[in-house]
C-alpha cells in the first residue's frame, strides 16, 4: 500500500492536517512528523527517526508554503528522499512560487490535483508487482515505475 511521508513546516500544521485527511479519504496511508513525539528530540535521534520514517514510506509529498521557503528542514527531508529514490511530488498550498529544485517533480495545486495524485499512487504497487512478475529485476522495476508515476501524474495534471 502506498504510504506518503508528508513533509511540511510545523507552523503549517492545520493545512497539513487537511491535506493528510484528503489523502486518507482517497485510500493512502500518511506519515506526518507533527503527530510524533520524536520531534521534541534533537540531533542524531531526530535524524534517525526521519530516516526510518522515510524508509517506511513509498513516496514523499512536500507541502510548499511561504514558510517552507525559509525552512532548512523540508529541503533536508527532500534530499534524504532523493537519496532513497522515493516518489516525490510537491503540493503548492499557497501562492508560493515553486523553487527551482522542486520543478523536476509534478506539483499539485488543489483538491482535484490531490485526487489525481492519489489515483496514480494507488496503482504503484500493482504496476511494480506486474513488472516483477514479468521478470524485471527489483531495481529496474522500481526505476520504471518511478518514471511512469511521474510521467502519468504530469500527464494527468497537464504539466
Amino acid at each position: 500500500m502506498a504510504k506518503v511521508f508528508l513533509s511540511h513546516k510545523s507552523e503549517d500544521g492545520r493545512l497539513a492536517n487537511s491535506l493528510a485527511e484528503r489523502l486518507k479519504l482517497n485510500g493512502l496511508e500518511v506519515h506526518r512528523d507533527e503527530i510524533d513525539p520524536w520531534l521534541e528530540a534533537d540531533g542524531p535521534e531526530l535524524a534517525r527517526y526521519v530516516h526510518d520514517a522515510l524508509g517506511e514510506s513509498t513516496q514523499v509529498l512536500m507541502m510548499l508554503t511561504d514558510r517552507t521557503m525559509a525552512s532548512w528542514w523540508v529541503p533536508l527531508e527532500i534530499g534524504a528522499a532523493c537519496e532513497r529514490h522515493k516518489f516525490i511530488t510537491t503540493f503548492v498550498a499557497t501562492k508560493a512560487s515553486l523553487p527551482m529544485y522542486a520543478k523536476q517533480w509534478p506539483h499539485l495545486r488543489g483538491e482535484l490535483d490531490v485526487d489525481a495524485y492519489c489515483t496514480e499512487s494507488l496503482g504503484i504497487d500493482q504496476r511494480y508487482r506486474e513488472k516483477l512478475d514479468a521478470g524485471h529485476a527489483e531495481g529496474t522495476a522500481r526505476a520504471e515505475v518511478f518514471r511512469e508515476f511521474h510521467e502519468n501524474l504530469r500527464n494527468r495534471l497537464e504539466q
